[in-house]
């Protein structure tokens, strides 16, 4: 396993990150690994990290202050020890949504944070007395990243949670162009009954692959509606 230094006895690390061809940025980056996101990059702590040309719109967190909205796209790579992984998708905060109030000192300023999609890619071994974290890549590090390749948000909801109802549906996407809309019942995906499966797994058939067909029943004001799109990489 690789051996990597963790900074300030806390849980940040320095690592490096490719934004394009020509610019390569050393961050200093929270691991965060309760997060659903891969890498989060604000752009406001270094001129140089920037939005990449291709992205995305679109609520990136949410927390106790309510959504967090910006930007989604590609970082060209990130290295992490000898580890480099490719086409990191990337979110970029805007800056009247995002406030970071560990900005006020520079011992604990950071750049931005690593997430679960990332750290997925490794096994993971934490030496906090020795500020150290070992990864050693596993069988899902060469797997792509992905976003929202359907272009919905969906939540859980009922008594045992085990219904869904597609919250956000992102303009110009897939689903957006086949008619799907905010409130939405979802009763089954591909053939699925929807109630028999968990969130995760509803999410994983809506970000499984680009050019993938879906085929969806949701109920709509008392009314099963059918609708069919494919899968797209939007960034």
């Amino acid at each position: 396993m690789i051996p990597i230094t963790v900074q300030d006895t806390k849980p940040y690390l320095l690592a490096d990150v490719k934004m394009n061809d020509t610019t390569v940025v050393r961050a200093k980056l929270l691991i965060d690994s309760g997060a659903s996101h891969g890498l989060f990059l604000d752009p406001e702590s270094n001129p140089k990290i920037t939005i990449p040309q291709r992205n995305i719109q679109s609520i990136i967190g949410r927390g106790i202050a309510g959504e967090m909205h910006g930007r989604i796209g590609r970082v060209k790579s990130l290295t992490l020890g000898n580890f480099e992984i490719a086409d990191v998708v990337t979110n970029f905060p805007d800056a009247d949504t995002y406030i970071d109030t560990l900005k006020i000192s520079p011992l604990v300023f950071r750049n931005g944070a690593i997430g679960g999609e990332v750290l997925s890619r490794f096994k993971v071994i934490f030496n906090f007395s020795a500020e150290k974290l070992y990864l050693d890549k596993n069988n899902l590090f060469k797997k792509k990243f992905y976003y929202s390749l359907s272009g919905l948000t969906v939540k859980a909801t009922g008594k045992n949670l085990n219904e869904f109802v597609i919250s956000e549906v992102r303009e110009s996407s897939p689903s957006h162009v086949a008619g799907l809309m905010t409130g939405d019942l979802i009763l089954k995906i591909n053939g699925l009954v929807a109630g028999g499966l968990e969130l995760n797994q509803i999410i994983g058939l809506f970000n499984s692959l680009p050019g993938r067909r879906v085929s969806i029943v949701v109920l709509r004001n008392g009314q099963t509606i059918r609708k069919e799109f494919y899968l797209e990489d939007a960034i």
